[in-house]
């Protein structure tokens, strides 16, 4: 955040949390939300109304499941819907309902990262009113039960707030000035030589090492020779379980 203060940007979009995601996971895991926290804050207070935050829950599209994404949101939008609301017509008749935030995290709907990726862009450049906002949801709280804040951002709420700011007309739309993709392609054209030139000495100084082509290894280079941790199944039940143990 301040560096990009310090290098002249007027304006500032962090993506944070949905705010059922952020209520699921207050407790659980505290210092994950803390530093979400934290950065809405930084940059609130380093650019003020320039800032916006974008809050998705689970993000599909792209090369990443996009089959799976599609079929989970409609899941989600069926019978998930329709279970999540059984759910609180039940508790509803307790003296005292406790509402169930995991369930709500979980079938949450995803939201394709095309969608998000098109609001964050509007909101860089200056396209999205305060007007089309709502309100940011609080209810928070501490591991002691003391109520804690959320910074007033401008914010963009969950899988339902941002597909209705990216079907706005003026978002839908949207054009990138002609000097920002100017900008951008002097830039790539600098980054392009920097790589060659960074090519360059790393061939000089590790001449034997193999190189290793995108085709050989479609995925993320961290996760090389861990193939089976990336098929849906293995990946699905792992966020089961740990959701699961959350809620137990």
């Amino acid at each position: 955040v301040n560096i990009c203060k310090s290098s002249g940007a007027s304006r500032f979009v962090f993506v944070s949390v949905s705010y059922e995601t952020a209520k699921a996971l207050e407790g659980a895991i505290e210092g994950y939300l803390d530093g979400k926290r934290a950065g809405e804050e930084a940059a609130y207070n380093e650019f003020s109304e320039g800032a916006l935050v974008v809050a998705p829950s689970l993000i599909y599209g792209g090369k990443r499941f996009p089959t799976i994404g599609k079929v989970w949101r409609s899941i989600v939008d069926g019978p998930g819907k329709l279970y999540v609301t059984g759910n609180d017509a039940l508790r509803s008749i307790a003296p005292y309902p406790v509402e169930d935030w995991v369930e709500k995290m979980v079938f949450s709907p995803p939201v394709e990262v095309e969608t998000v990726a098109r609001v964050i862009a509007a909101g860089a450049l200056g396209a999205i009113e305060d007007k089309v906002l709502v309100p940011r949801r609080q209810g928070f709280f501490d591991l002691d039960g003391k109520p804690v804040h959320m910074v007033d951002v401008p914010f963009i709420d969950g899988t339902s707030d941002i597909e209705r700011i990216a079907s706005l007309p003026s978002i839908r739309n949207l054009e990138i000035p002609k000097r920002v993709l100017d900008r951008k392609a002097g830039q790539d054209q600098t980054k392009e030589e920097e790589c060659v030139l960074r090519e360059q000495a790393m061939n000089q100084l590790q001449p034997k090492t193999k190189k290793v082509s995108i085709a050989e290894h479609p995925f993320e280079g961290a996760l090389v020779g861990k193939l089976p941790y990336l098929y849906p199944l293995p990946v699905i039940l792992t966020f089961l379980t740990f959701f699961w143990a959350v809620s137990s």
